[in-house]
């Protein structure tokens, strides 16, 4: 039988021990002021829709992760885990401000509709909030759902940083910056769902059914801002899409397997370390890395 919210269950005290660093919001002020071509990411204009998208789920889906944690933050007693929470919730906060700047910049000098795609992201959480009518705990599932998916893609990222080398140097930066401190708080969303909640099998069923919802919006959304634009994409750019997603480094190639792990009944999101990754990226972004509130 399915586990729904549990407000009033006993909740452990303790969490799993975490490998990684203290979680640290980063008040990072990137300057967008740069001349950019409209397809920005090598002149693809499927990858360039395709990151456009990515960025414009941003700052709605992170603004609903923090508002699903928020539900129950107060039934957490674990300290460490109430801190780790103080910085998910600082970290997404910055991710929120960031890419809405960077949306908001990509459309006044490429004319592509990013902002309009965000709306769009933001009034689909709205409905669904108001007429879906989810539980806490489905809505505190898709968020660790998705918090596995960019915690997974920000470890392709950082161990493939070739893949940000078409962008432009401060949007490689911005992503980067992303990709490190969705590894750092991982397991935060997971751990309080685990206290909260407990039950594996609602979080793999929610976590089957966000992916597919995950997918198939970005593939609409990324139809959507060419269609705008009257694109039709080049075989060349065709080639180099399905090279990014299928390649030898190919973002979906090289997640499949991780993602899978979801599924495992032992699975934590601390059970693989990506602390080297971190670290590489401080040594590499010490400007960005010391950046606080």
């Amino acid at each position: 039988m399915e586990q729904r919210d549990q407000r009033s269950a006993e909740l452990p005290a303790e969490t799993p021990e975490s490998g990684m660093a203290k979680i640290l919001p980063r008040n990072v002020q990137f300057d967008f002021n740069l001349e950019m071509d409209k397809y920005w990411y090598g002149g693809n204009s499927l990858l360039t829709a395709w990151m456009c998208a990515l960025s414009a789920m941003f700052p709605p889906g992170e603004k609903e992760f923090i508002r699903s944690i928020r539900a129950y933050e107060k039934l957490i007693r674990d300290p460490r885990l109430k801190a780790d929470i103080k910085g998910f919730i600082g970290q997404e906060g910055f991710h929120q401000i960031n890419h809405k700047r960077v949306n908001v910049f990509i459309e006044k000098k490429s004319g592509l509709r990013v902002t309009d795609l965000e709306q769009g992201v933001a009034d689909h959480i709205a409905d669904m909030l108001k007429t879906a009518k989810l539980s806490d705990a489905q809505l505190l599932a898709s968020t660790v759902s998705l918090e596995h998916i960019t915690a997974i893609m920000g470890d392709w990222l950082l161990s493939n940083k070739s893949a940000t080398e078409p962008a432009p140097k401060i949007f490689g930066d911005l992503i980067l910056w992303h990709a490190v401190e969705e590894l750092e708080h991982k397991s935060v969303a997971f751990d309080v769902y685990m206290q909260c909640v407990g039950d594996r099998n609602l979080l793999r069923r929610v976590m089957f059914v966000t992916t597919l919802g995950f997918c198939f919006s970005l593939l609409r959304m990324q139809c959507k801002l060419l269609w705008w634009e009257k694109k039709l994409p080049s075989p060349r750019d065709i080639w180099g899409m399905l090279k990014f997603n299928f390649g030898k480094s190919g973002v979906i190639r090289n997640v499949f397997i991780p993602y899978l792990a979801f599924y495992k009944k032992d699975f934590h999101p601390d059970n693989t370390d990506e602390s080297h990754l971190i670290r590489e990226w401080i040594q590499a972004y010490p400007e960005l890395a010391g950046a606080s509130k």
